[in-house]
């Protein structure tokens, strides 16, 4: 993540809203540990899996359609997409409104 996120010149605060892959509230927990993140930040994932549930793969996509709808990106806003599959797989996604 920081690799990429320097790779364009951005750090963690540059980032506006996190779309994290809600694979359960620890999986959360995790990411939020691990990143340094605040709740504020993860409430979208928080909401889709209390909402949802945990729908393996794409649960994501609902996480963005939460930020899009509820979020207010505005043009410009940077984002992260944080992916998680099968197994031990992950895909982190920079995102631009």
């Amino acid at each position: 993540l920081q690799q990429l996120l320097r790779r364009h010149g951005l750090s963690q605060s540059d980032v506006c809203f996190w779309v994290v892959h809600p694979g359960g509230r620890k999986v959360i927990d995790n990411v939020q540990k691990h990143f340094g993140m605040t709740d504020d930040q993860l409430r979208f994932s928080r909401a889709v899996l209390r909402n949802y549930g945990n729908m393996s793969s794409p649960t994501v996509m609902f996480v963005l359609d939460e930020v899009v709808r509820n979020g207010d990106p505005r043009p410009g806003d940077w984002g992260v997409m944080i992916a998680l599959g099968p197994g031990m797989a992950a895909e982190v996604a920079l995102l631009r409104w």
